[in-house]
């Protein structure tokens, strides 16, 4: 599907779209990321990571909006995930 919607810039369907891999420990702070573009982080497996980890990948599911980011965090061991970034229970 990638190849599809960015290989012909002229198409109607076209987006320009880039995928990138960031370590934990380089992950930037919220306003490093433009509100003019929207950007969509997923947080993948990393809930053992260390709590200061934690605590950045907690700054884009506060602040995160307002730079026009959406977060996933995918885990698959929910009970050690943090609590102090969900709003919701986690399901």
């Amino acid at each position: 599907m990638y190849g599809i919607i960015s290989k012909d810039p002229k198409a109607p369907y076209y987006e320009n779209i880039q995928f990138s891999y960031i370590s934990p420990e380089k992950i930037p702070s919220v306003r490093a990321f433009s509100p003019e573009r929207s950007t969509v982080i997923v947080f993948e497996d990393i809930c053992l990571a260390p709590e200061y980890i934690q605590n950045q990948i907690g700054q884009f599911f506060g602040n995160g909006r307002h730079q026009n980011i959406s977060s996933i965090y995918v885990t698959q061991k929910y009970h050690k995930a943090l609590y102090s970034f969900v709003k919701m229970p986690l399901t």
